[in-house]
């Protein structure tokens, strides 16, 4: 039994009406990026610079539905992973593939546990006698099936399809010219850095006694791949000579413009991939890639795990970036003290963004007593402080 049977306990496939049809005419089954695309370090870097940043994220859960959920997804979101692993995973998943699949973990009586990340190598909706169903099968070609309501699915470029998001046929041409120029810097470094001579013979000689010849050459002036100090001829050569070959090298425009693509692609920087980025580069980055995740991963959530009623009720799932620095210590210093001052941030509130730990006592907020009408502060416009339970 694999690890995702003993996480999910196997269920009975429902019987198939049909595969179900898009309302745009496209077909419903998705099948993943080639493992290929991961492979390429540049888009692996890529990909890792958004998901380590998306692992910062915390979580809230709102209203009575289940308020045991938040300590469920603050630690153990399900058995093998925690939250930074958990949105690490969906959030490379959602990058590589554009569609990623969350799964609800269920005890024997059907209860909600946890949630489950998977990466199916294919996936489509059927239609059932029961309702639309995801069928997905995993890589060890095993096929499950559960009802689509009941699954999150975040998606990326979403185009062709109502539920999944479209390939990266669109970044295909860039890889091919990045693979080629990966392969001719290699090629170009074994063949610079192995010698190679032209030699002629005065005498013409049969096919097979001129490759007799040639080997001959090769084993007396070569050792086990390399060349001996003393190259060694004799006079059944007219010419023999080295062949200066040059290094290979490619046009830093070409190559700086390939990189700027597959940056471009994924809405990312340099700058942010080395880790070497200003304040207002992040900031950007985080409204343009990494807020509209956070709150699409939120929404999808919540959907899934509450009903229409729970919801209205103000049951909810939010993530939010609060463990991200978007300054020095300077600026969050003085984002923490204001904050703390105008009654937005708790005591601990303020302290974690201070990457400091909480204080016993330290949930209440607090706001500064000295802003009001002229004439009706307390103490003749003193500088007093109170709490708040706001």
């Amino acid at each position: 039994m694999s690890l995702f049977d003993k996480i999910f306990k196997p269920k009975k496939r429902p019987d198939t009406v049909g595969g179900y049809r898009m309302i745009n005419g496209f077909n419903s089954v998705f099948s993943p990026t080639p493992e290929n695309l991961y492979e390429i370090s540049l888009v692996r870097a890529c990909v890792h610079a958004f998901a380590s940043a998306c692992s910062k994220f915390t979580v809230t859960v709102n209203g009575a539905s289940r308020p045991d959920l938040q300590n469920i997804l603050q630690f153990t979101p399900n058995p093998v992973q925690d939250l930074t692993q958990f949105i690490y995973r969906i959030a490379t998943v959602f990058l590589v593939n554009n569609t990623a699949f969350i799964l609800p973990v269920e005890d024997a009586g059907g209860f909600l546990t946890g949630y489950y990340p998977i990466r199916p190598s294919f996936s489509e909706v059927v239609d059932t006698k029961t309702g639309l169903y995801l069928r997905y099968t995993l890589n060890d070609g095993k096929t499950y099936a559960i009802e689509l309501e009941r699954v999150g699915v975040l998606t990326n470029f979403q185009y062709n399809s109502d539920i999944f998001g479209s390939g990266n046929e669109a970044l295909k041409s860039v890889l091919d010219v990045l693979n080629a120029q990966n392969q001719g810097i290699v090629t170009g470094i074994k063949n610079t850095s192995s010698p190679h001579f032209f030699g002629k013979f005065k005498s013409q000689y049969p096919e097979e006694q001129f490759m007799e010849q040639q080997d001959f050459f090769t084993k007396v002036n070569f050792l086990g791949g390399k060349l001996k100090d003393l190259i060694l001829g004799d006079n059944r050569f007219e010419d023999l000579r080295q062949i200066d070959i040059k290094p290979f090298q490619i046009d830093p425009k070409i190559s700086d413009q390939i990189r700027k693509n597959v940056f471009a692609y994924f809405g990312v920087s340099e700058s942010i991939v080395t880790n070497d980025f200003t304040e207002s580069q992040w900031l950007a980055y985080f409204e343009g890639k990494i807020e509209p995740f956070m709150i699409q991963l939120s929404n999808v959530m919540t959907n899934m795990t509450f009903t229409r009623r729970e919801k209205s009720l103000g049951n909810k799932i939010t993530f939010t970036a609060g463990k991200m620095r978007y300054g020095g210590t300077k600026a969050l210093f003085d984002i923490a003290v204001k904050g703390f001052d105008h009654g937005f941030f708790s005591v601990n509130e303020a302290r974690e963004i201070l990457d400091l730990p909480p204080v016993d006592g330290g949930d209440k907020r607090y706001i500064r007593l000295e802003y009001g009408p002229m004439g009706e502060l307390k103490g003749g416009g003193g500088s007093g402080e109170g709490e708040t339970d706001v």
